[in-house]
């Protein structure tokens, strides 16, 4: 099958897994107008008027940053090509403080979100792709982001409104492809990635053979990020050697070490956890010293982010504050991260309790 064929097949897919029966106002597509984006958008338009013919037009969401003068007129431009296509084009304007690539990664990440919301929708497509995946697989290992992170790119995410300071939480939706997805709930939505599998290249080809316009991004050839400098050394734009053993690597993490890692963690948690509740939870300290280090850390942060207040979208807490925690848990001392505050019940601190600290909200 080629491209359009395979990602019309990942659509219908997830609609199954939804159990829902899909309708035009289903999914959005996010639209940048690089040739990822565009290529998606296309294929996108035509599955729209196949499966729903004489219903609306399918949805798609150009963002615009705002960072330079022209930011505006390029959003235009973009919404005109996406008409053209045939698609219902919406233009988000951030307010952004920050130039930050996470800055603006999650704020575009919110816009798509509300965009999606206010239509209706169930999901909003992406068009990240296998390259996307190499890139992120090597820029993370780099940052020895520890065993999920290897994992990479989630071809599904759910994303939600945080229940107070307007963030956003999103959570990853781990699996072979084939479980059955709940529908979102009321301030949810699904972000789908049906091009993970596709290497740019064959983007920028089916571009190129449809004779889509689409624009090319100047600063991806500044190597001066991080990204574009793994992108010209490994080359992952195309499909060589190196290529595919990346994703075999990636693969394995995401499909067979990162489920493995997630069962060790729930049976920790059952052993060394001794009441689990919303804003607070007790841990028995000599239980943890059974395992090995680095996964009583990972269980640190899934407890810490559990108890966490909620107003900052439940972020990871740092690395260095969970090292610090285990240091002190296993020396019987108290310590605040995060927002909680973690006390022994004695002076033999056997047993700690993690517990949410209304006081301080903003404490990592």
């Amino acid at each position: 099958m080629g491209l359009a064929e395979l990602t019309w097949s990942a659509l219908d897919g997830f609609s199954r897994r939804l159990g829902i029966a899909p309708t035009s106002k289903t999914f959005a597509v996010a639209l940048s107008g690089g040739p990822d984006s565009t290529a998606l958008a296309h294929i996108f338009s035509r599955y729209v008027k196949t499966r729903f013919p004489g219903q609306e037009r399918g949805r798609c969401v150009v963002v615009n940053h705002n960072l330079r003068p022209e930011s505006a007129s390029e959003a235009a431009v973009v919404a005109e090509r996406a008409w053209r296509m045939g698609l219902e084009p919406t233009v988000r304007t951030l307010g952004l403080r920050s130039a930050r690539q996470e800055v603006a990664r999650r704020g575009r990440l919110l816009e798509l979100m509300g965009a999606g919301l206010e239509h209706g929708g169930t999901c909003v497509l992406t068009a990240h792709n296998r390259s996307d995946q190499l890139e992120t697989f090597v820029l993370r290992a780099m940052r020895a982001s520890g065993v999920r992170g290897l994992a990479g790119i989630p071809p599904v995410s759910l994303l939600s409104l945080s229940a107070a300071g307007g963030g956003m939480r999103i959570a990853a939706v781990r699996g072979g492809g084939q479980e059955s997805l709940r529908p979102p709930s009321e301030g949810e939505i699904y972000a789908f990635r049906p091009l993970l599998g596709a290497p740019k290249a064959d983007l920028v080809d089916y571009c190129e053979d449809n004779g889509l316009d689409y624009v090319s991004d100047p600063t991806n050839a500044d190597l001066s990020y991080t990204r574009n400098a793994i992108r010209a050394h490994f080359g992952t734009v195309g499909a060589g050697p190196i290529c595919r053993d990346l994703g075999t690597l990636s693969d394995l993490f995401s499909e067979v070490i990162v489920p493995r890692h997630s069962d060790r963690l729930r049976s920790m948690r059952a052993e060394a956890v001794l009441e689990f509740g919303d804003r607070n939870l007790k841990v028995d300290v000599e239980e943890l010293r059974h395992h090995p280090r680095e996964l009583v850390q990972d269980l640190l942060v899934d407890l810490v982010r559990h108890v966490a207040p909620r107003g900052g979208g439940r972020r990871a807490p740092r690395m260095r504050s969970i090292q610090r925690l285990q240091r002190l848990m296993y020396k019987g001392k108290p310590c605040d991260v995060h927002g909680i505050s973690c006390r022994p019940e004695n002076s033999r601190g056997v047993v700690y309790t993690f517990r949410r600290n209304l006081k301080d909200r903003s404490r990592r």
